[in-house]
């Protein structure tokens, strides 16, 4: 029986990369998700990963654009 990995919340992402760094995705009034970046280390592999308002994981990216660009821009597009 294999064991389903949970999915990592943006505070234990931030202690496995000290580096990395938190950011608000909103739309001038609200929060629409978060995004935590790692891109401190220029030589290192950037990495970013994205959440939605509820804090629901959505995906691990290569750039923070990309993470930027996975967060829902409304209530309806995250199924919410």
């Amino acid at each position: 029986m294999s064991r389903r990995r949970r999915s990592p919340t943006p505070a234990s992402l931030l202690r496995q990369h000290p580096g990395a760094r938190a950011l608000t995705v909103s739309d001038g009034r609200l929060a629409l998700g978060y995004v935590v970046a790692d891109d401190a280390d220029r030589h290192a592999r950037k990495r970013a990963w994205a959440f939605d308002a509820a804090d629901r994981y959505l995906g691990e990216f290569p750039s923070r654009l990309a993470a930027i660009n996975a967060v829902p821009r409304s209530a309806a597009e995250g199924g919410a």
